[in-house]
C-alpha cells in the first residue's frame, strides 16, 4: 500500500474553534484535491462555496464535503466546531484500510450531512475521534498518520453502523433521482434556448461532473444527450402535427436557421426533416427506422 505524498501530508490541516465569541469567517480548501470534514458541536454556521447558494447548518452536526474548492465557513457567535481539510490521498488511504465493506466507501465519495442530535452515542464517538485527529494534526513535530487514519476510520465506520447502510444508500439514490428530475424540469423550460450543460449545472448548483454522473446512472445518457433527445422529440412532433415550414419550425425551436436545424435533425435521426415529414405522413404512425431515438424513459 502506497503512502501519502509529502504534499498531501502538508495540506492536512485542522482548525478548532472552542467557542466563537463573535462571528468568525474561515476559508478552507483552495482546490478540488481536498475535502472538508466539519464537526459542529453546538450553535450554527453558514457554508458558502463558488457554485452553491449559502446554507445554514445547525449543531450538533457532521458535514463531509468532497471537492471543497472555494468553500468558506462562517461560524456564528457562541458556536463550537472543528474543521479538518483532508487531501484526497488521505481519504483514499482511509478507504484502503477499511476493506470490509465496499458500501462504506459511499460516505467519503458522495458526501454527507448528518444531524448528530438524533444519534447520542454516535455523537460521543465522533466527537472523541474528531478531537483526537485535530490534536494529532496540530502536533509541533508532525502528525502520526497511523493515528489520523485510525480515528478517521472510526468516524466512517460508526456513522455507517449507527445510521444504517440501507438508509444511506436510499438517501444517495433519492439525491440522484432528485437531481435528474430537476434537470429534466429545467430542460423542459430551456431546451428551446439551447442552454449548454454548464448552464444547467449552474442552475442546479452542482458541478458538471455531478450532473453527468446522475444522468449516466439513471438513464444511461450524458446530459447533452438528454437535452438533444428532448429537442429531437419536439422537432418530430412539429414535423408530424403542424403545417409549419422548415424555417418556421427552426425558429420556434431556437435554431439559427433551417440549415442548422436540418443538420441537427439528420444527425439525431439519420433523416432530413423533409424526409421525416414525408415518411411519417406516408406510414401514418409506423416507426421510421430502428435508428430513431426512444423517448420512453422521458416522463
Amino acid at each position: 500500500m502506497s503512502h501519502p505524498s509529502h504534499s498531501a501530508i502538508y495540506r492536512l490541516e485542522a482548525i478548532e474553534v472552542p467557542t466563537a465569541l463573535q462571528s468568525k469567517l474561515i476559508r478552507v480548501a483552495e482546490d478540488n484535491e481536498c475535502g472538508q470534514l466539519i464537526l459542529l458541536i453546538r450553535g450554527s454556521l453558514t457554508l458558502n462555496n463558488e457554485r452553491n447558494s449559502p446554507r445554514e447548518l445547525q449543531g450538533p452536526a457532521l458535514l463531509w464535503q468532497p471537492k471543497a474548492s472555494g468553500l468558506s465557513v462562517r461560524i456564528h457567535a457562541g458556536s463550537e466546531c472543528c474543521l479538518l481539510t483532508l487531501p484526497n490521498e488521505i481519504v483514499l488511504r482511509v478507504q484502503q484500510l477499511d476493506q470490509d465493506s465496499e458500501g462504506r466507501r459511499l460516505i467519503p465519495n458522495q458526501g454527507l450531512e448528518l444531524n448528530l442530535g438524533h444519534y447520542t452515542d454516535l455523537q460521543k464517538v465522533v466527537h472523541q475521534s474528531f478531537l483526537a485527529v485535530v490534536n494529532e494534526v496540530q502536533q509541533n513535530n508532525g502528525p502520526s498518520l497511523t493515528l489520523v487514519f485510525s480515528h478517521l476510520s472510526i468516524i466512517w465506520v460508526n456513522i455507517w453502523r449507527q445510521v444504517g447502510a440501507e438508509d444511506m444508500l436510499r438517501s444517495a439514490e433519492k439525491d440522484v433521482q432528485s437531481v435528474l428530475q430537476r434537470f429534466r424540469e429545467l430542460v423542459e423550460t430551456h431546451y428551446r434556448e439551447h442552454w449548454g450543460v454548464s448552464q444547467y449545472a449552474d442552475a442546479l448548483r452542482i458541478s458538471h461532473d455531478r450532473l453527468y454522473a446522475c444522468c449516466k446512472r439513471e438513464v444511461g445518457l450524458t446530459p447533452i444527450q438528454v437535452i438533444h433527445e428532448r429537442l429531437t422529440e419536439e422537432s418530430k412532433l412539429a414535423l408530424e402535427r403542424s403545417a409549419l415550414n422548415m424555417e418556421q419550425i427552426a425558429y420556434t425551436l431556437g435554431f439559427r436557421d433551417s440549415t442548422h436545424f436540418s443538420h441537427f435533425f439528420k444527425r439525431m435521426t439519420e433523416h432530413s426533416p423533409r424526409q421525416y415529414r414525408t415518411m411519417r405522413h406516408q406510414t401514418a404512425g409506423t416507426d421510421l427506422s430502428g435508428n430513431d431515438q426512444n423517448f420512453a424513459h422521458w416522463p
